[in-house]
This record gives C-alpha cells, structure tokens and sequence, in this order.
C-alpha cells in the first residue's frame, strides 16, 4: 500500500499548499448564505469565481414519491426549477456564463401509471436536461412510445429510428467527457465501452 499511500499524502501537500485557500472563498460568499438548493448554488459559484473548484454537485431529495406523487412530485418540481433560476442567476452574477455547464439529471424516472397509494414508482426511462455553455439548446433529444418505453435514436442525426440504439447512462457519461474534453489518459482508467453520441454539442 505504500505508492498509494504516498500519492494520498502527496494529495494533501499539495492541498495545504495551494495559492487558493479556503479563506478566498469567503469573499464571494454572499453575506447570509440561503438554504437548501439555493445556498448550494451560491456556495457552488463562490467555489468558482474564487478559483477553488472548477465542479461541483448540487442534491435536491423530494422526488422518490411513492405515495402522493402529483402534489409531491409538483411541490419538488418547483423547487428544483427555482434553484435552477437562482443557480443561473449566481452564474450571470458572476460572469461566469460563457464558462459553466449545469446537467440535471436523476438515476431513474417514475412510472406512467399510479400504485394502490396514489404514488409512482421506480421506472428505467429518465431525462436529463442540459445548458450553459457550449451546449446546443432549444431542443429535444430522444421519445419514447405509448407505454413511455424508449425509442431508438440514430447516433449521428440523434433522430428516432427502429434501426438505431437506445440511449444508456454509459452514453451520456462518454458524451459528458467527450463534451468537456476528459484526457485520454485520465478516461483509459475508467473505460465506457459505448460508442459516442454528441448528445451536448
């Protein structure tokens, strides 16, 4: 264990040592930091504008709603869309519009009917929704059928086609690091075997 030992404290050398201390971060913070999503925004975008981050991972819970989906579900919905206004909002604040991409996503969606308790429950078909920079906006990307089954894309028109491929979380991470340039190398330690599909740009 001793070489990964040594890259572990030579990890935290160089985190004690960097010109971007925690301090730094004070001043883009803004007096009385908010709650819940929107102070991860706002802690977010200090982490940028002051050189100390250059990603981050904000978490909103609300959304596994067995039981009474439509006024939990709508109640999460609303919240999320306002933490994205002031998440974008904190972006433009600080200039940072040309040089942030914001990817919402979750692991899976809900199911088209109801259970027994006015819920839906877990269901493979999701969404993701994507902008900032450099992603090409005003679109829809993939469909699913009568029965909210996916359809199959053709991976170069990204047009609905019987002769195409469903799309995979293993394609929209490989598109993720082809978007914002993930180096080889750093991409050859966790292979994605799925062939690329421009889902970003």
């Amino acid at each position: 264990s001793l070489p990964k030992r040594q890259l572990q404290m030579d990890q935290l050398v160089t985190a004690r040592n960097a010109d971007v201390g925690l301090e730094t971060l004070l001043g883009f913070l803004p007096d009385e930091v908010s709650d819940g999503i929107f102070g991860q925004a706002e802690v977010a975008l200090a982490a940028f504008a002051s050189g100390l981050a250059v990603s981050a991972s904000l978490n909103l819970g609300g959304f596994d709603t067995h039981g009474d989906h439509d006024q939990d579900h709508t109640n999460s919905l609303v919240e999320l869309l306002a933490g994205l206004d002031h998440l974008w909002n904190q972006i433009e604040l600080r200039g940072l519009q040309g040089k942030v991409t914001v990817v919402v996503g979750s692991d899976f969606g809900r199911t088209p009917f109801y259970n027994e308790g006015d819920g839906k429950d877990h269901w493979n078909i999701t969404s993701i929704m994507a902008m900032g920079a450099g992603i090409t906006g005003n679109r829809i990307i993939g469909g699913t059928n009568a029965n909210y089954e996916a359809l199959a894309l053709n991976p170069e028109t990204l047009e609905t086609d019987s002769n195409g491929i469903i799309i995979t979380p293993q394609h929209v991470h490989r598109a993720l690091r082809d978007f914002i340039g993930v180096p080889t190398e750093l991409d050859n330690l966790f292979p994605i075997t799925v062939e690329p599909v421009p889902l970003f740009s």
